[in-house]
């Protein structure tokens, strides 16, 4: 899911794939798999990001005891927009 599909897969559900996708890897303690997907949401998938899905992350983050990582997802997240 992160490296074979591009944008476009799943009609327009790989946004929130990868979010289940970090979720999981984070309950299984698959850190680097969940920051590569986390990276690759935030980067191809911003404007259809759901915080229902963010929150599952922040807390998927927070269980594994990764604040500075949460830190910086919640600050990305609720960022004002960049002018121009």
């Amino acid at each position: 899911l992160c490296h074979e599909t591009d944008e476009g897969y799943a009609y327009g559900y790989r946004g929130s794939l990868l979010s289940r996708l970090a979720v999981a890897a984070l309950h299984m303690n698959e850190q680097d798999l969940a920051r590569q997907a986390i990276e690759i949401r935030r980067v191809y998938h911003r404007p259809g990001m759901m915080p229902m899905a963010s929150a599952a992350i922040l807390r998927g983050l927070l269980r594994v005891h990764n604040v500075t990582q949460a830190l910086e997802v919640l600050d990305d997240e609720l960022a004002l927009p960049m002018e121009g």
